[in-house]
């Protein structure tokens, strides 16, 4: 029964679209949080793969990898059109490479080890949607919160959106009410002494 929600047939008007797929996923998700029972969703995306692909693209996965895991900088240009917009979820909304790598650097300063994971993508055109966990070790300073050098993490989404092979719009919505009660119980708690 799951499985012939995501499924779709040469007849167009059953395509499942970016949020189709995730709006139904979360549905089957919160079913089976009720029910107590883990489900195995089956995607099945008969003649539509040429529009609709569950996969990561190669510019999503390098933008998460050499941006924001390995803060390579020299990456910015490579994988980033020259009219690249940001807005992300603390408010912030970016024009440029040289704004974009600041909050970068601003971010991987507060969050040691910070880490975008691919939880899931799909991608359709010149677009990709996927859902995200941010995470990282809590060194510095971040939203009101004194450093702890405790693991944090919150999960979101993000979408990308792509112009002559490079990510031209990201735009990123993030679970801030979970992040900040880490951040708080965190911060109730002892910091941990790093050697």
């Amino acid at each position: 029964m799951v499985s012939s929600l995501y499924s779709s047939s040469s007849n167009k008007s059953n395509f499942v679209s970016c949020n189709q797929f995730f709006e139904l996923e979360c549905a089957v998700d919160r079913t089976a949080r009720r029910h107590g029972a883990p489900f195995e969703i089956t995607t099945v995306l008969s003649n539509t793969l040429d529009r609709l692909t569950v996969s990561t693209p190669p510019l999503v996965a390098s933008c998460c990898e050499r941006l924001w895991h390995a803060g390579d900088e020299a990456a910015v240009p490579e994988l980033l059109s020259a009219e690249f917009s940001f807005r992300g979820s603390f408010g912030a909304e970016l024009k440029g490479h040289a704004a974009f790598w600041e909050y970068v650097c601003g971010f991987r300063t507060a969050l040691a080890h910070y880490r975008c994971e691919i939880l899931k993508c799909v991608s359709e055109g010149q677009q990709a949607f996927a859902k995200m966990r941010f995470s990282g070790i809590h060194p510095g300073a971040f939203r009101g919160h004194r450093p702890s050098r405790r693991p944090v993490h919150w999960e979101g989404a993000a979408l990308f959106r792509f112009e002559a092979e490079r990510i031209r719009e990201l735009w990123v919505l993030g679970d801030l009410v979970g992040l900040d009660a880490w951040l708080k119980s965190n911060a109730e708690s002892q910091p941990v002494i790093l050697d």
